[in-house]
């Protein structure tokens, strides 16, 4: 009987992991992404503001609108959706249209400023190769699991002096992974709309 119980303790258990991991750890983890996103739009925003962008620039106007975009569409963002859009994009031949961040990023004359404006969408980038890694519960454990391994290769690679080429794989990563979602967003319907 005891063992029933406990099977049964067990099942429950599993059930309520999944319903807080499915249900509001995936909002919470939606609202901290956004929140970092909009800081790097309330950023450019500053910038704009002291006279580094100009606020009805094309550039100015382009940037804001793609980083809206990325907030707007922060909670479709998930493993299995940008998986299947990777797979959609490699399989089906399907070329993503470049996006308007590299244009707009190639008009602004103020070289210091471009590379600010390119740092923020970095960081957009990471924050959504983050929100697909906490909101994945398969890559979640993946990463629980393979923490001490991670510490002993960031450790091996700080020591080798390799961590820059590493941190810049990563960065490179997410910055397709960035440009893919970043596409996918602006062809969605109603991406024009304003924050």
């Amino acid at each position: 009987m005891t063992i029933y119980i406990e099977a049964l303790a067990g099942l429950v258990a599993l059930v309520a992991i999944l319903v807080v991991l499915y249900g509001p750890w995936q909002e919470v983890c939606t609202d901290y992404g956004r929140q970092i996103m909009f800081e790097r739009r309330d950023t450019l925003f500053d910038m704009a503001l002291e006279g580094r962008l100009g606020f009805a620039s094309e550039e100015y106007r382009t940037l804001r609108r793609a980083m809206e975009t990325l907030i707007r569409f922060a909670h479709e963002v998930t493993l299995a959706r940008v998986l299947f859009l990777l797979l959609s994009v490699k399989v089906g031949g399907k070329k993503l249209p470049e996006s308007p961040i590299v244009s707009a990023l190639e008009n602004v004359t103020d070289k210091e400023t471009q590379l600010q404006v390119a740092r923020l969408f970095g960081q957009a980038h990471l924050t959504i190769l983050g929100m697909i890694v906490f909101k994945s519960p398969l890559l979640l454990l993946l990463l629980l699991a393979s923490s001490p391994f991670v510490v002993v290769g960031i450790t091996a690679a700080v020591a080798l002096g390799r961590i820059r080429r590493w941190w810049a794989a990563v960065e490179r990563g997410a910055q397709i992974l960035g440009d893919t979602v970043q596409a996918e967003a602006e062809s969605a319907p109603g991406a024009g709309v304003a924050c």
